[in-house]
């Protein structure tokens, strides 16, 4: 009797726990389910929409999302007593999404993989876990028949995290070329697609015109360009021969500063050649007048009768000798035969 009473002890306490699991924590229905396949391209923005709700008698320590792969578990981000932080471990960019979501942006091919959301909480003194993880992947590469893209419906509903919507979504693949833009699909009806052709011939109509002003005006921007080219080449020549003409003018200009410092020069040897000149003078007429009164003397004594020792005329008698004053200048050979000399042999004592 005391064993069936433990028995049916354990089996109420094991319903009640069975009974407050599935009434307290638990998933939001617009989770994602575990496993779910998230597809989005590189350039988007793509978001882990996860939430919950818990009872009163719990408590949410706290969140960690981690990337998971085979051999790595990383923890990318943590949220703490409402508190975000982003962990280093990955460049991309984390952002938080009520209650339990995130969102990535600018991921790479690296970052291809499995998250997983870790919900800590305490009740009644014990610590619990719940989580769940999905897949985040490329979509398919895009199907193309003939000109057009073939376009699929996603198997399920999604649900705008912003409007809370529920739409369905036409997906065509994913653009691994963008080419020289990026690249954006629109979907349209077979009229609208009509409408559209005719826009589209008559903006490439547009578009030739534009390109064949852009060319015309492309070459009339060259020819003004070479024009340029040529007269900035003629500048520059006329620019050289300005430079070599300032250059003869500065060495004529030098030039004439020193003629003038010469003229100046000579002027100045002038005056004193006209000073050294007027003094000569001065000194030769005090020589001719001294020599005029020697001669005066001279004439004087000439005038005096011969020293009778010299019988010449014109001759004179000093001591022992006989001189004759003579004003003009000759050599020696022209006053031997002029008359200036005297045999010695005529000039005989009386």
């Amino acid at each position: 009797m005391e064993n069936i009473r433990q028995c049916l002890t354990i089996i109420a306490t094991v319903a009640l726990m069975q009974f407050q699991l599935s009434t307290c924590f638990e998933w939001s229905p617009s989770s994602p389910a575990e496993g779910t396949i998230i597809q989005a391209c590189l350039v988007e923005k793509v978001s882990f929409p996860w939430a919950f709700s818990t009872a009163a008698s719990e408590t949410v320590i706290n969140i960690e999302w981690h990337k998971v792969t085979e051999t790595t578990d990383k923890m990318i981000a943590t949220e703490t007593g409402g508190f975000f932080f982003k962990t280093p471990v990955v460049p991309m960019t984390v952002g938080f999404l009520p209650d339990a979501g995130i969102t990535l942006s600018n991921f790479t091919l690296n970052d291809l993989g499995t998250y997983r959301v870790t919900v800590n909480f305490k009740r009644s003194g014990s610590f619990f876990s719940q989580s769940r993880s999905a897949v985040l992947a490329l979509p398919d590469a895009p199907i193309i028949s003939g000109d057009r893209l073939v376009a699929h419906v996603q198997a399920e509903p999604v649900t705008d995290v912003i409007t809370g919507e529920r739409h369905i979504d036409l997906t065509c693949g994913t653009f691994l070329e963008l080419g020289s833009r990026p690249v954006s699909v629109d979907w349209r009806l077979q009229e609208e697609l009509l409408q559209l052709g005719e826009a589209d011939d008559k903006i490439q109509s547009e578009v030739d015109d534009l390109r064949a002003d852009v060319s015309s005006d492309v070459n009339d921007l060259q020819h003004k360009v070479s024009l340029r080219e040529e007269a900035d080449d003629t500048l520059a020549s006329d620019l050289t021969d300005l430079q070599g003409k300032v250059s003869a003018l500065e060495k004529r200009n030098t030039l004439e500063d020193k003629l003038a410092s010469d003229v100046a020069t000579l002027q100045e040897e002038q005056v004193q050649i006209k000073k050294k000149t007027s003094e000569l003078e001065d000194l030769l007429k005090e020589v001719e007048t001294k020599w005029t009164s020697a001669f005066e003397g001279l004439e004087e004594n000439i005038s005096k009768p011969v020293h009778r020792s010299c019988r010449a005329a014109g001759w004179i008698g000093f001591q022992a000798s006989c001189y004759k004053l003579v004003k003009e200048k000759v050599s020696w050979s022209t006053a031997k035969v002029g008359g200036y000399h005297v045999d010695p042999t005529i000039l005989k004592r009386v």
